[in-house]
């Protein structure tokens, strides 16, 4: 069964590289809220998501901060692939999903055999690096309706890839993807719906002008 999974991660692996990383991985399936990794555990193991989307975050204490929405062929916590035994991040469904557990010294060992393989991993974990980096650094310098604007295209264009999806989570968690409150999101999508810049109904958030959007992000 795992073997025939349609994943971006693959592509570049010949069969012999394919079967190795899959002979010891283990295909797991997690319902909404269920926790998926736990940041400071130990592990050996790297997490691909196969379906569904997750929340990645950190916590300190009891609060918490939501970093990224990951999508189907996304390893949840890259940055803990290279010189880390610890999960750096948290990581909770907010979907049905299927996630592939595999082993990271037979990542490593493929990624010393596999130039194209080698490639794809570390720009992968260039493209999260800089993510979190802009994420970190530019968003406190943002007023919350940019934070929130910011957290609605990179929703739109980058998780579900649609002008029109599905929140697959709730106000409080887009606040803490936003730095904010829950009762700032409330007001603010009040703000942005009564401008028909979105719209929301029954979960279902459809992004009217998008241009706009991004000015407000922008200006933010």
């Amino acid at each position: 069964m795992i073997n025939k999974l349609d994943i971006e991660l693959f592509k570049t692996l010949s069969r012999q590289q394919k079967k190795k990383l899959i002979e010891k991985a283990s295909l797991l399936e997690y319902k909404k809220g269920d926790l998926i990794i736990k940041k400071g555990s130990i592990t050996n193991l790297l997490a691909l998501l196969v379906s569904g989307y997750t929340k990645v975050y950190t916590e300190l204490g009891n609060q918490y901060r939501i970093i990224d929405v990951l999508k189907k062929d996304r390893i949840i916590d890259l940055l803990s692939v290279i010189g880390s035994d610890y999960y750096n991040l948290s990581a909770t469904a907010l979907s049905n999903v299927k996630v592939l557990f595999f082993q990271k010294e037979s990542l490593m060992e493929i990624i010393d055999q596999n130039k194209r393989f080698r490639n794809y991993i570390f720009l992968s974990t260039s493209l999260v690096s800089n993510r979190y980096i802009n994420f970190l650094a530019f968003q406190n310098n943002k007023n919350v309706m940019g934070r929130v604007a910011e957290a609605l295209l990179y929703l739109s264009t980058q998780v579900y890839e649609n002008k029109v999806f599905n929140q697959t989570f709730t106000r409080k968690e887009m606040a803490e993807l936003a730095n904010t409150t829950t009762e700032t999101i409330i007001r603010i999508f009040s703000e942005l719906k009564k401008d028909k810049i979105i719209n929301v109904e029954n979960k279902i958030v459809t992004i009217n002008k998008i241009e706009f959007l991004k000015k407000i992000a922008e200006i933010g």
